[in-house]
């Protein structure tokens, strides 16, 4: 997908950004390590942080910062192959290593060339203790480090006795287990009285067959009586038969009776076991806003509400940086000095509200704070700067349209950098979040009254409120937390010139074929109506069409397996109460979809996709490309290139191989296999470069493999003008 211009900013501003942002993943991270122990998603967030950490310190020469992500990277794949264990000493040293990559964020571009002595020595101490760390013997590491959580296979617990009030100590993955089994539990006893209530109309046919036939026997008596009387035995035979049919429906249904509450007494427990009180995470705030009020020279007064509120723990986990982010805007961004609310007339102490609450069938997370608010001005006035947005379209834009800005990485509307703001990192974290858990975020705020951020997250990640719509005769689910309304408009009220839109309330929506985006078979629509469901993020909507609505309930959620990447427009999959799977679909791919649904703009130009995971890399990439005349996109891992692919037509795609949710040489696998994208040319840019790494990925379909370790601007150009030419003016 396309990424907005960050050509204003040097390579250090960018590597800045990336550290930054890398650092908040690497972070939530170990944070949720700390908690849930050595999962294997978690230990793939920090490794790929610090991967990307180190790629992009590679790319701009700052070396102290590449050997330090390098040995913390190590550090974790020694754990996710079991060559080590993850117990305190590991987690602290990598603390330790991420507090000092966040050091480098804030040195000036002199600093980060020649480096500090300070930093010398703490990166040595520090490659030295992940070394050893990473080859210590297994014997010395303790039973906690392999799992923790769960019971060492060489150090038995002892027998115990259940206690009431007793604690005991379960890994994540067995939970999740659970939790699947006893949704597993809950739709078979829900598809047996599905079954029963099928039975039950069963047997009022057979009822009303032998009614039937009882007379058909008595006008056979009177017609032929020595052939009625033949019938008699078959007709008892077969009440006898029905009869115990009928008992055997009944004893089915006792059974049914006494289970289904029991196993809705289980799931209820079970999912209990996942649920924490928001006040597990809340309570850490007030340090951290007394701290940075402090630094600021503020004075703010915290408001907690809703401690008590029950929060999934996956999802409570995740919120810890989101909510630190918010509460770091509200305090540098929204809250004036005192000086300043006095003059406005306000009290010197500022307020900041932190809330939590279950809100019509979801949860909300609300940060408010009483300042000055968004200056909507300075939002136009940076995004025009940027190159954000076109005049004419910034003509168009409601007053609040300009708050999607806020959201974009490395957007910021300070000119300065200082330690907590100016390069635009935290709120697109937020959203990235957000979005990740199926949930919504947006912002309301008044000029000289404060802001309000608000998100709106699913109960729990476990068990999803979903919109069932029929899409080529099968039912698909859309989270209901993303579902605005219901429409049925006159088909003929859709108009198709060039985009389909239809006319509402809040102007021209455009209108999506959910057949079409899904790549279903087409059908023609000859319907007098249309059924179309209203999708919104923020201010953005969009209308899908749909076969027809199918209602709402709750599905159990099974996430999608890693190894497929991330498949387009598919958020999870779930399964009906008979058992019948079914996929929930991804509203933010479907808004995307609309996005990049447009004719490609004039002027021409051959254009390259490019996709690496390095925010640094992909911007340095651009900045070499469009300056020889090439039109480029960018994509963040092998998903979002796959997803833009499908999207839009390249002349060149130039990889990565080491990305998250799908590497370079599986997108590449699967390009030469797509008979419409198995053509085009494919460079491969990656760190590995030995010969087997070459093998591989020229194996696997590309054209050209350059190695990162031998970068030069030049090569990369000659690589890409030798596959589609030079570029042509546009």
């Amino acid at each position: 997908m396309t990424e907005r211009d960050l050509s204003d900013y040097s390579m250090l501003d960018l590597f800045r950004m990336e550290v930054d942002n890398q650092a908040a993943q690497l972070e939530d991270g170990l944070q949720r390590l700390r908690a849930t122990g050595a999962g294997a998603a978690e230990l793939e967030q920090v490794m790929r942080a610090a991967h990307s950490i180190k790629g992009a310190a590679r790319m701009v020469g700052v070396e102290l910062a590449t050997r330090l992500a390098h040995a913390m990277e190590d550090l974790v794949v020694a754990v996710q192959r079991g060559e080590t264990g993850l117990d305190e000493a590991a987690l602290e040293t990598l603390e330790r290593g991420l507090a000092r990559l966040r050091t480098f964020a804030a040195r000036n571009d002199e600093e980060l060339a020649r480096g500090r002595d300070e930093d010398e020595a703490a990166v040595a101490d520090l490659e030295a203790a992940c070394t050893a760390l990473r080859d210590r013997p297994p014997e010395d590491v303790t039973s906690a480090t392999r799992g923790r959580g769960e019971t060492s296979a060489t150090t038995p617990e002892p027998p115990t006795r259940e206690a009431p009030g007793r604690a005991l100590r379960i890994s994540s993955g067995r939970l999740e287990r659970l939790t699947w089994l006893a949704g597993e539990a809950l739709v078979e006893v829900r598809a047996l009285g599905r079954h029963l209530e099928g039975e039950w109309r069963r047997h009022e046919e057979e009822t009303q067959l032998l009614h039937a036939l009882d007379q058909a026997l008595a006008e056979l008596r009177l017609a032929a009586p020595e052939h009625a009387q033949r019938l008699r035995p078959l007709k008892s035979r077969l009440e006898n038969y029905l009869r115990g049919r009928r008992r055997r429906r009944e004893r089915l249904e006792q059974i049914e009776r006494r289970l289904t509450p029991v196993v809705e007494r289980l799931h209820r427990a079970v999912m209990d076991t996942r649920m924490r009180p928001f006040a597990d995470i809340a309570e850490a705030l007030p340090p951290l806003v007394k701290e940075l009020a402090a630094r600021l020279g503020k004075e703010t007064e915290l408001v907690l509400e809703g401690k008590e509120t029950r929060i999934d723990r996956d999802i409570l986990e995740r919120l810890a940086t989101p909510l630190k982010h918010l509460i770091q805007n509200a305090l540098d961004h929204g809250l004036e000095p005192p000086e300043e609310r006095v003059g406005a007339g306000k009290p010197p102490v500022g307020r900041i509200t932190v809330a939590s609450r279950h809100r019509n069938g979801r949860l909300e997370i609300t940060v408010t704070d009483d300042g000055r608010g968004i200056d909507r001005a300075a939002l136009r006035e940076r995004a025009l700067a940027r190159r954000l947005v076109a005049p004419e379209v910034a003509a168009r834009l409601a007053e609040d349209d300009w708050f999607e800005f806020l959201f974009m990485p490395g957007f910021s509307t300070r000119d300065e950098v200082t330690e907590l703001s100016g390069r635009g990192v935290g709120l697109d974290v937020v959203r990235d979040m957000v979005h990740g858990l199926g949930g919504e975020l947006t912002v309301h705020s008044e000029p000289g009254r404060g802001t309000r951020f608000t998100l709106a997250l699913p109960l729990t990640l476990a068990v999803m409120r979903v919109l069932l719509v029929e899409l080529d005769g099968a039912p698909y689910a859309l989270p209901m937390v993303r579902v605005e309304r219901l429409l049925k408009v006159p088909t003929a009220s859709i108009d198709n010139q060039g985009r389909p839109t239809v006319t509402l309330e809040e102007g021209d929506v455009p209108v999506l074929d959910g057949e079409q985006v899904l790549e279903l078979p087409a059908r023609a629509h000859d319907e007098a109506e249309a059924h179309l469901v209203l999708l919104r993020e923020g201010r953005r909507r969009v209308a899908l069409r749909v076969g027809r609505w199918l209602g709402t309930r709750e599905i159990a959620l099974q996430t999608l397996d890693q190894g497929l990447g991330k498949i387009p427009h598919v958020f999870a999959a779930g399964q009906l109460d008979d058992g019948t799977p079914l996929l929930v679909l991804d509203v933010d791919d479907l808004l995307r979809s609309v996005e990049h649904a447009g004719p490609l703009p004039e002027g021409g130009g051959l254009r390259v996709l490019v996709a690496d995971d390095s925010l640094t890399v992909r911007n340095l990439l651009r900045q070499i490309l469009t300056g020889a005349g090439y039109q480029v996109d960018l994509a963040e891992d092998g998903v979002d290139a796959w997803s833009a692919l499908h999207t839009r037509t390249y002349d060149l795609l130039l990889t990565d191989v080491d990305m998250p949710h799908m590497d370079g040489i599986e997108l590449v696998r699967r390009l030469r296999g797509d008979p419409r994208l198995r053509r085009l040319p494919v460079v491969i840019l990656s760190y590995k470069g030995g010969e087997q790494d070459r093998r591989r990925g020229l194996e696997a379909g590309a054209d050209y493999y350059l190695a990162k370790s031998e970068f030069d601007g030049e090569r990369l150009l000659q690589a890409v003008g030798d596959l589609i030419g030079e570029a042509r003016p546009a």
